[in-house]
Order: C-alpha cells, then structure tokens, then sequence
C-alpha cells in the first residue's frame, strides 16, 4: 500500500511534504534568558504546528522553557533555529539540546 503524503504549511508559501513513513527523532531543548511572560510557548506551538513537529512547550521554575519536540530531523534543526532567537520580545541567551525518546503525541501542547 503506498503511502500518501501529509502536506503541512511551514512558512507562506511553503509546504513541506512528509509521509508517516519518515524517521522521527525526539529532542528535548531547553532554552535560558527571558522566555517567559513574552509568548515564548505559544510562539514555539505555533512554529512547530507549522513545521509537523509535535510535543510540548513548558515553563520551568528556574525560568527557563523545556520544549519536548517530535518530528523529522530536518523539522526539528529548523525549530531549533528558530528557538535561538524566538518571538521579538524574548531575549535568548542559550538553547540546550539533547537527543531523547520519541513520544507518541498528536498536537503540540502548551503545558
């Protein structure tokens, strides 16, 4: 049975092509500087809705934001480029990166 492709709109006039075929890989990002009480999560849900990424968006206690996002590797540099700099009221100082599970999630949540 062949597999037809999911069209997902990442940026106007761009569609990225996918099929649920595609190696999905998991990371677990972090990112430090003022990330909180500046849209960081819903910029971060609305981005990665755009790129097919599922997972969550976090704020920590020490005010940090912890991104879970599942997807392809190719999704998931461009969120990661994208999560240096974040939404124009946030001032990013540093993004960590580790490479963990793949989870199974259908949207991406702001928890």
């Amino acid at each position: 049975m062949r597999r037809r492709p999911l069209k997902i709109r990442a940026s106007p006039g761009k569609v990225l092509s996918i099929t649920d075929s595609e190696p999905r890989v998991a990371r677990l990002y972090t990112a430090r500087g003022r990330v909180q009480g500046v849209w960081f999560r819903d910029s971060t849900r609305r981005r990665a809705e755009q790129l097919g990424i599922t997972g969550y968006a976090t704020n920590l206690a020490n005010g940090d934001v912890e991104v879970l996002a599942c997807g392809s590797p190719e999704a998931l540099e461009s969120l990661h480029e994208w999560l240096q700099t974040g939404p124009p009221l946030a001032k990013v100082s540093e993004v960590t990166e580790r490479t963990v599970e793949v989870r199974a999630f259908s949207t991406f949540e702001i928890a």
